[in-house]
């Protein structure tokens, strides 16, 4: 647990914040630390695009030195594959984050797989930072969680934002809204945040939707918001 005391140090230089370091300090000569996503599953494609980026960070920093404000200390990353399934994204959190020389995390690839992890995450008091959207990833009291965006719910904000600038500006007519969302923890935060912020400017909300992460045929959705002459449709998902 000793070299963890460094994780939330390690994790504001990750966010690129300023370090002012001593010349006394003893850092270790590695700083570890895991990205955990689905590899494999129906998120792989995501995942892969997210380990290009940090291979290419990490060799990056090693390749130019490593760390400057800790002595030139390398980085090491250790991945964890989650498959995509929430019950596996529990077992390789436990596993990867039993290894205390694990700083700190990056992950997990949706809200959905992110959440189950949180208890490992409080257990292991390991810093986890992530980009995943859902509100109750920092609304339920987890200490060592920390979201680098937007929470969901505050998608919709921007959205009316535009929506007030398109009326006002270029005389844009969207009094009937169609609402349509992932039924997912991301996509329920972000559809219920928009169908509020919509109607408290005036618009009405004429459709409001869920449909599951996978689906082939939404022409029952086209067909509502058809009927229901839709000027606008806000579509919430991954």
């Amino acid at each position: 647990m000793k070299l963890r005391k460094l994780a939330i140090f390690v994790l504001a230089l990750v966010m690129a914040l300023p370090l002012i370091a001593s010349a006394e300090t003893a850092y270790p000569e590695t700083v570890k630390f895991a990205a955990i996503y689905g590899f494999t599953g129906s998120n792989a494609t995501t995942a892969n695009y997210n380990q290009e980026a940090i291979d290419f960070m990490v060799d990056y920093i090693n390749d130019n030195g490593g760390i400057a404000s800790m002595n030139g200390a390398k980085i090491e990353v250790v991945y964890g594959d989650n498959t995509s399934d929430t019950t596996v994204c529990v077992t390789v959190a436990d596993r990867v984050f039993s290894d205390e020389s694990v700083m700190f995390a990056l992950g997990a690839g949706s809200s959905t797989l992110l959440l189950p992890m949180l208890p490992s995450v409080e257990k292991y008091q390991v810093p986890i930072l992530t980009n995943n959207t859902a509100d109750s990833i920092t609304e339920q009291g987890y200490r060592y969680v920390f979201r680098c965006n937007i929470k969901g719910s505050q998608e919709a904000g921007y959205k009316t934002d535009f929506l007030n600038w398109l009326i006002a500006e270029k005389g844009y007519s969207a009094d009937k809204v169609a609402v349509i969302y992932s039924d997912t923890e991301q996509g329920r935060s972000a559809g219920n945040a928009a169908k509020e912020m919509y109607e408290s400017i005036g618009a009405t909300v004429a459709v409001f939707e869920t449909f599951q992460e996978g689906t082939s045929d939404m022409s029952s959705i086209v067909t509502k918001c058809k009927s229901a002459d839709i000027e606008l449709i806000d579509f919430s998902r991954y």
